[in-house]
C-alpha cells in the first residue's frame, strides 16, 4: 500500500500531532511527581520530623497542580484524537 502524496498542510498537522503527543509524558510525569509528594513524601517527612509542620501547607498547592495536570492530559488527549484524522489523509487504512 502506497502513502498518498503529502502537502505542506499535510506537513503543518503531522507537526502538531506530534507536539501534542508530546505533552503526554510530561503531563504525567507532572501528575505523577505531584501526587507522591502530596500523598507520600511530604507527609512522611513531616511525621519522622525530617521536614517542620509547615510543609503540610504545600500539599494542597500539589493537588491542585495535580488536578490541573490531569485535566490537560484529558484535553490534550481529545485534541490529538481530533489531529490523528491527518493519518486518514495519507494512509488509506490504520492498518499499517
Amino acid at each position: 500500500m502506497d502513502p498518498s502524496f503529502i502537502t505542506s498542510q499535510d506537513w503543518i498537522e503531522y507537526r502538531n500531532l506530534v507536539s501534542y503527543l508530546w505533552l503526554f509524558p510530561i503531563l504525567i510525569f507532572v501528575f505523577s511527581s505531584s501526587i507522591l509528594l502530596s500523598f507520600g513524601i511530604i507527609p512522611s517527612l513531616v511525621e519522622s520530623k525530617e521536614m517542620p509542620d509547615k510543609a503540610l501547607r504545600l500539599r494542597p498547592f500539589f493537588y491542585v497542580a495535580a488536578i490541573g495536570a490531569l485535566a490537560g492530559f484529558i484535553v490534550v488527549l481529545f485534541v490529538a484524537r481530533d489531529l490523528a484524522r491527518i493519518i486518514e489523509n495519507t494512509y488509506n487504512s490504520w492498518w499499517i
